[in-house]
């Protein structure tokens, strides 16, 4: 394994973050990568840490426990950015930084009824797009769950995250992340913010995280561009 690849992928990413951000003016910590290492070995995690990169992003829970046991590095920021379903709410807990894709109240009403410490972090994910085959929380329905899910306990919103579809021009790929923003603008009137602080977009992928900066993504998730393909 070559051990320069995500370093050399890094600094091509870099630039183009940097151009992004200069251009929306905004300072260069205003945005986190989160490296995808689902389906990569310990090695790239490894890597990953040595080039500061320390938002790690999984999407299967026992491949993220398992990684989580044989990596014992406190710097370690976890992000779970599969989907979160009630039955894996007491295993989840505690072990996770930030939670990207909750969609279903049953999921909050667990984590009420499991959690006795400190709030979880979450993401609510919204299908921004309205596409049958993804999940998420419908933009019309947002206000709605929202208002719900603040009336629960044992988690804190921390903002939004989408996947739009892949393939779309630049054009409409920008026009869903800019509704993004609106979304989380609009939400965080509804909330109180010392409890759900809503100040994140977790929105842009390998294919489209340049577009997602310019519309104020704050948490980029990136994998084979940035890791390397995965194994099989």
């Amino acid at each position: 394994m070559d051990g320069k690849l995500i370093k050399e992928n890094l600094n091509q990413i870099k630039t183009k973050i940097d151009s992004c951000l200069h251009m929306k003016n905004c300072p260069s910590d205003s945005l986190k990568i989160i490296a995808v290492t689902k389906k990569q070995n310990i090695d790239r995690i490894k890597e990953c840490i040595d080039n500061e990169l320390f938002d790690i992003g999984e999407n299967y829970l026992q491949e993220a426990l398992e990684k989580q046991n044989l990596i014992k590095n406190s710097a370690i920021r976890w992000h779970f950015i599969g989907a979160v379903q009630s039955k894996k709410v007491k295993n989840m807990l505690g072990k996770f930084y930030l939670w990207h894709a909750v969609d279903h109240l049953s999921v909050l009403k667990e984590i009420e009824k499991r959690n006795s410490g400190a709030p979880q972090p979450i993401l609510i994910q919204v299908n921004i797009a309205e596409e049958q085959t993804k999940s998420g929380v419908m933009p019309d329905e947002l206000s709605d769950f929202m208002l719900k899910a603040i009336e629960l306990k044992g988690f804190s919103i921390w903002g939004l995250m989408t996947m739009p579809p892949l393939f779309e021009s630049e054009q409409v790929s920008r026009k869903y992340f800019a509704k993004m923003r609106e979304l989380l603008e609009k939400q965080k009137k509804l909330v109180d913010t010392r409890e759900h602080p809503m100040n994140e977009l977790s929105m842009g992928t390998s294919q489209d995280y340049n577009l997602a900066i310019l519309e104020g993504s704050t948490m980029i998730r990136l994998g084979e561009v940035l890791v390397g393909p995965r194994e099989s």
